[in-house]
């Protein structure tokens, strides 16, 4: 017994350190007893020789959590759903304990029929439908209860008979139809208006009558034909008839013998005026086209230059000055001369 509790004693002591001799430096060494359980939810300790492995506390303090520790040594706290696997209930948890309150449903409107469905609202509407077409059925959302109203069919006008088929308002135009295919048919508060067909189309170019057998207007042009042939006869709605000279239907076989045209007398003709009122020019109609031909004036003399003023040929000579008092100045062909008429020793004094 003395033994076995001295055995105890020494293999405590040997648990918390284990001492020896370092052969190297001759020096005792003390080396800490390894307590490493390699379990990261522990805390691992030594105490009186004995190591020790308190579990990691995980409590969050919340009573709706699964708390545990997970292989990474992180505490993990897991919300109780209080799913009850029924989608027309809300889960809840409240201080441990699990309340599933059946969904809402209610809309508020008496007229409906409300449920869950697959955790969706249903909100049927209650059928007040009573098999005829011809009422309005509702229902009234405050008290639930059905109304079937006569649908009105009034549509206002005095002028239809009103009244429900099948569902379908018809309202029937009054027939004010007195068979007379020249007068426009019409009612006007309830009263029946046939009026004699206006046929005037606001043109004074057109004669305006009823047809009495199809009730169609008939708008015949008047005749404008002033029996002039050079005028192009026109009507204007508005103006009436007009008759516009045109002197393209005069035209002659000579383009150079133009015609116009005289309202009330027809065409007159007369040579083309080619007058340019240029008095240097000759003119001319060839083919219909004036020409007019610039006056020769040539005096075949090539030191003066030619001309034309006011129906006048003019010649001036061409001016050969050079400015120079030892010069005689001349002109031959065209081209200016410069004869030295002065002596060397003139030129040197000047």
């Amino acid at each position: 017994m003395v033994i076995a509790k001295t055995l105890r004693k020494y293999v405590k002591i040997m648990m918390t350190v284990t001492d020896h001799c370092n052969p190297d430096n001759g020096q005792c060494q003390f080396d800490r007893l390894d307590c490493e359980d390699y379990n990261p939810c522990t805390i691992d300790g030594c105490s009186g020789g004995e190591c020790s492995h308190d579990q990691r506390d995980c409590t969050d303090g919340d009573s709706c959590t699964y708390d545990w520790c997970n292989a990474n040594g992180d505490c993990v706290h897991d919300r109780d759903t209080c799913d009850d696997y029924d989608e027309c209930t809300e889960d809840t948890c409240y201080y441990g304990i699990c309340y599933n309150t059946e969904k809402d449903c209610n809309d508020g409107d008496k007229c409906t029929t409300d449920s869950c469905s697959n955790g969706d609202c249903v909100n049927d509407r209650i059928n007040c439908d009573d098999g005829d077409s011809c009422t309005d059925d509702s229902c009234d959302s405050n008290t639930g209860r059905c109304s079937n109203v006569e649908q009105n069919c009034d549509d206002g006008d005095s002028c239809t008979d009103d009244c429900c088929e099948n569902g379908y308002c018809n309202n029937k135009p009054k027939d004010c139809d007195d068979y007379d295919a020249c007068t426009d048919d019409s009612c006007s508060y309830g009263e029946c208006v046939n009026k004699l067909r206006d046929c005037d189309d606001s043109n004074v170019c057109t004669d305006d009558t009823c047809d009495i057998t199809t009730g169609e207007c008939q708008n015949i042009n008047r005749p404008c034909d002033d029996f002039v042939d050079c005028t192009d006869d026109n009507c204007d709605a508005i103006y009436g008839c007009s008759h516009t000279p045109n002197d393209y239907n005069c035209d002659s076989s000579d383009a150079c013998y133009i015609g116009t045209c005289l309202a009330g007398s027809g065409c007159s003709y007369a040579n083309k005026d080619c007058d340019d009122y240029d008095a240097c020019t000759s003119d001319d109609c060839q083919f219909g086209s004036c020409v007019n031909e610039q006056k020769d004036c040539d005096d075949y003399d090539a030191c003066t230059i030619d001309s034309c003023e006011g129906g006048e040929c003019m010649h001036d000579m061409i001016d050969c000055d050079d400015y120079d008092e030892c010069t005689a100045d001349t002109c031959e062909n065209g081209k200016c001369h410069h004869e030295d008429v002065c002596t060397s020793d003139y030129k040197r004094n000047v």
